[in-house]
């Protein structure tokens, strides 16, 4: 599935419906419905907290838990095995905390644990100046210790011959028995440099830092191919473009001691490529089973709380359930009006805490008398909070009702 421009998170204000000018002077644009009872008498609660960090959102990947498989019987739709691997649907390991969905994506390695096992989503074509970030809840099967990670993969090139190369890869994680998040962010303007080589002595691993013999110039491989290896730059993460090779001179591998011939180089900007997300082993002889869940990827340039349809308030799906793209809507990020009803005397405080045992209005807040309809119609602007505690000692009140904002 390709990129849409309506993948855009920065153009969440047109999923809503545009406004008359006498309409858009209300600004009661989304209702926050509320019903909470005060925890511990005399401890001030929050009826409404705004969050503007909860950023709005799209995720691509329309099987982000993995609970929808239909062909072949085995393993969750969109997945695809990556090397010598087998996928499955998993119902034993699941991110329950983070994710809602009873199923997970597993991963069984082979015997040899190579680097790069694991499993990929195609994102499909994808332009190089929108920013992508990629995440994913990861945790290992067994008592061991493998070393996972992200990488964003090039299916093709614009080369002949020359495809699957990385184009970023993220953050190592060590797994452990419960579930971790693994989150790769890759910048707009992506290219690889491909360098083509004769006379090697050897295969070169990926992640190796090669060294020009005559340049000294260094660059760390991402993607080893025939006749020629794809390189990235000194930071390890993202791949850029290395210009410090001449165009003849030998290189050498500085962790297999192999050398061959550069004979050439090219830049191929990676415009509208279908691009990989992938969940890999990223340290060989780590061979242990592992499971990954809360699939995302965002045309962002940081990876966002996860989402999907199924999250519950401001979420929803854009087809069918675990078969589509899903969203996430800003939360409120200022109040302007409320309609609530409270069980007990409360005070009520605005963009503070209320306090119980406060030696004034002001600091104690509003003071609202039990069984009391209460609330503003004409817009007001709180960016912070409202929050409550009871009145009268002891008693625990219960608040409910409707805030409304934009």
């Amino acid at each position: 599935m390709s990129f849409r421009s309506d993948y855009d998170p920065s153009t969440y204000k047109s999923w809503e419906l545009n406004p008359s000018t006498r309409e858009s002077m209300m600004l009661f644009t989304k209702a926050y419905p509320v019903d909470k009872t005060l925890t511990t008498a005399g401890t001030a609660e929050n009826i409404i907290l705004v969050d503007k960090s909860n950023m709005a959102t799209v995720n691509m990947i329309t099987n982000p838990s993995c609970e929808t498989m239909t062909s072949p019987a085995t393993i969750p739709d969109g997945f695809t095995a990556r090397r010598s691997t087998t996928l499955t649907q998993n119902g034993t390991y699941y991110d329950s905390t983070n994710v809602k969905g009873i199923y997970s994506l597993g991963v069984a390695v082979t015997g040899s644990h190579l680097i790069g096992e694991g499993a990929y989503w195609d994102l499909g074509a994808y332009p190089k100046d929108i920013p992508l970030a990629l995440s994913a809840y990861a945790r290992r099967g067994g008592s061991g210790t493998p070393k996972v990670r992200i990488e964003l993969i090039a299916a093709t090139t614009g080369i002949t011959d020359v495809t699957n190369v990385r184009v970023a890869v993220g953050e190592e994680k060590t797994l452990s028995g419960s579930f971790q998040r693994l989150s790769l962010v890759s910048g707009v303007n992506r290219f690889t440099k491909i360098l083509y080589i004769t006379g090697a002595s050897g295969t070169f691993s990926e992640d190796e830092t090669i060294t020009g013999g005559t340049s000294g110039a260094t660059a760390i491989i991402s993607t080893v191919g025939t006749g020629w290896i794809a390189i990235r730059g000194g930071n390890g993460t993202q791949f850029k473009c290395e210009s410090s090779f001449p165009g003849i001179e030998v290189i050498a591998g500085s962790s297999t001691s192999y050398t061959a011939t550069l004979t050439s180089s090219i830049i191929s900007v990676l415009n509208n490529v279908n691009l990989y997300f992938a969940v890999v082993l990223s340290a060989t002889l780590n061979g242990v089973n592992f499971y990954v869940d809360g699939w995302q990827a965002e045309a962002l340039s940081q990876a966002t709380t996860y989402c999907d349809g199924a999250q519950g308030y401001l979420h929803w799906w854009d087809g069918t359930a675990n078969a589509s793209t899903s969203r996430r809507w800003r939360k409120l990020s200022s109040i302007r009006s409320y309609r609530l009803h409270c069980t007990k005397d409360i005070y009520l405080g605005f963009n503070q805490d209320a306090a119980h045992a406060g030696t004034n209005a002001e600091d104690r807040g509003e003071y609202i008398p039990a069984n009391t309809d209460f609330g503003e119609d004409h817009p007001i602007h709180l960016d912070t909070k409202i929050s409550f505690v009871n009145a009268v000692d002891t008693e625990q009140p219960r608040v409910y009702g409707v805030i409304w904002g934009i």
